[in-house]
């Protein structure tokens, strides 16, 4: 328990400082404008302020693989799907075929504790009843 509370603490203060020393450091490099490779003109140049930004890019693509790797992991555990969800699906003068649609996309869902209705205005009571009693059950 302290142990996670450590690490997530650490990773705060890390990613804090990360985010604080890549604008230091991009400002820097904006401001002195040091450049590695020009060409004549400077039509072509690679400098500090670039380079700042590719590693950054560099290390943003690999935190976005560890994370895609975590959530990877996290879905080899089985789910636990006993909550009750309610679809509250609101319409304000919407195209009939429209709402047809969308209560059969709502039909389509195997999700097991899903509760679901639909308020409409501006189509007629009548319709969204039947509509909604004959697609959703």
């Amino acid at each position: 328990m302290h142990c996670e509370r450590f690490i997530c603490i650490l990773r705060i203060l890390g990613t804090t400082l990360f985010g604080v020393s890549l604008l230091l450091g991009i400002s820097a490099a904006y401001i002195v404008g040091y450049q590695f490779i020009q060409t004549d003109n400077y039509y072509f140049s690679f400098g500090l302020y670039g380079a700042i930004l590719a590693s950054h890019l560099i290390i943003q693509s690999l935190f976005a693989f560890l994370e895609h790797r975590k959530m990877k992991r996290s879905l080899e555990t089985p789910i636990k799907l006993n909550k009750t969800v309610a679809l509250c699906i609101a319409a304000y003068q919407e195209d009939p075929d429209y709402l047809r649609k969308c209560l059969l996309s709502v039909k389509r869902l195997t999700y097991p504790g899903i509760k679901h209705t639909a308020e409409s205005s501006g189509v007629s009571r009548k319709f969204i009843e039947g509509l909604y009693f004959f697609e959703c059950r």
